[in-house]
């Protein structure tokens, strides 16, 4: 088994694993109402869950499109531009995300990005590991070292605020 899950097809990627192993952007999260203010200037957005706009919205998230690749020193480099307007957010974007292994084989992901005007930009991925290529993951161990997480509302939108973790079901300490 491979060491990063993933689908068998390129084609599945376009079901129902939706950001299943890919680099999420514009924005990796949710956006409440689908809309954000930056110095007095309101920005809308495309609502693509329940009103509001998860991981970059419809048209400009980052699992869709097709990257430019380029190998780097010990990696992967891919590359990508989103158009000023993309989605309804401001600023052409352009990205790089670098995936390389360092001397004793752990894996870095380096993310830049710059826009020619001031915006909103969170990168992440959504890449799922199975370490050890074993058939399931029920024997591994997990260690996560935070006594807090950031807390979400009921529509899995954070607001800035923490919650205590110690002894809850997201304990991984």
């Amino acid at each position: 088994p491979d060491v990063i899950d993933g689908c068998k097809a390129v084609e599945d990627y376009y079901g129902p694993y939706s950001y299943y192993g890919a680099t999420i952007g514009r924005y990796g999260n949710r956006i409440e109402g689908a809309r954000f203010s930056i110095n007095n200037q309101e920005y809308h957005l495309e609502a693509n869950e329940r009103g509001n706009t998860l991981h970059g919205g419809t048209s400009s998230n980052f699992d869709r499109v097709v990257w430019k690749a380029e190998i780097e020193e010990n990696g992967l480099a891919l590359s990508h531009v989103s158009p000023d307007g993309a989605g309804g957010f401001p600023g052409e974007l352009r990205v790089k995300v670098v995936f390389s292994l360092s001397e004793d084989n752990a894996l870095k992901i380096e993310y830049f990005a710059t826009s020619t005007k001031e915006t909103v930009c969170n990168l992440t991925n959504h890449a799922y590991f199975n370490i050890g290529g074993q058939e399931t993951i029920l024997g591994h161990e997990l260690m996560i070292k935070s006594r807090r997480m950031t807390k979400v509302d009921t529509q899995l939108i954070p607001h800035g605020e923490y919650e205590e973790i110690d002894n809850t079901a997201y304990s991984f300490y």
